[in-house]
């Protein structure tokens, strides 16, 4: 019996998908993604240009697709994770830095050729979001990390993760532009030490919401 025309559709959506999402991450391992073209893409995937069009409106956009969706599952993870108040942060942290590492290892080349100097706008975009996203998830888990004081709002939440994810970006384009073989390990351990007082120290349990917002206990009278 002959599969429904539906099910034959979904089938070649999904075959010109992954030949895109190869092709892609294949040619931006050579070069920075902006300095691909459409035409690179689809002659290595054999794809028609109709085609790509349908799934990515550029190279840049193809290759985000084919990462965000890995980081996005992680960040979920460290949300769960966060949510636990049976796991240490050190714990979380590490459990989350040890698979971000994974991944990144897998698409070292990709980000050896984008990330360093910016070369790759949509790396850097990509993983700013990435980090910005993950540090708001992890503070509203668990807002007893957020540093005292009276500065509890979204700006200032928005400020504390941007500055922790661009750190964090440093860090990666640093150890990218060491000569390999690089040691993932030291990556690791530089990670955990470039992280904030407020961040690195043991959470505290979360108190009763104090005059400076969520986790902050009011000061003690007398």
């Amino acid at each position: 019996m002959s599969r429904p025309k539906a099910d034959m559709t979904d089938v070649r959506v999904l075959r010109s998908r992954r030949m895109l999402r190869e092709a892609v991450l294949l040619l931006a391992a050579a070069q920075p993604v902006e300095s691909v073209t459409v035409a690179e893409v689809t002659r290595t995937a054999g794809l028609n240009r109709t085609t790509f069009y349908h799934h990515a409106s550029s190279p840049a956009d193809a290759l985000e697709q084919a990462l965000v969706g890995d980081l996005d599952a992680m960040r979920r993870m460290l949300t769960e994770n966060a949510a636990d108040p049976s796991l240490p942060f050190d714990r979380v942290w590490e459990e989350i830095a040890r698979d971000f590492l994974d991944w990144f290892g897998r698409y070292e080349d990709i980000f050896t050729t984008g990330l360093p100097d910016g070369r790759s706008p949509v790396l850097t975009r990509l993983l700013s979001r990435h980090f910005t996203a993950s540090v708001v998830s992890l503070l509203d888990a668990r807002p007893s990390l957020v540093p005292p004081g009276p500065a509890w709002d979204e700006p200032a939440l928005t400020a504390y993760s941007r500055f922790l994810g661009f750190g964090i970006i440093g860090v990666l384009q640093t150890w990218l532009e060491t000569t390999p073989p690089r040691d993932p390990d030291a990556l690791a351990r530089i990670l955990l030490r470039v992280l904030p007082e407020w961040l690195a120290r043991p959470a505290r349990p979360p108190g009763p919401p104090g005059p400076h917002g969520p986790g902050h206990a009011s000061a003690p009278a007398g």
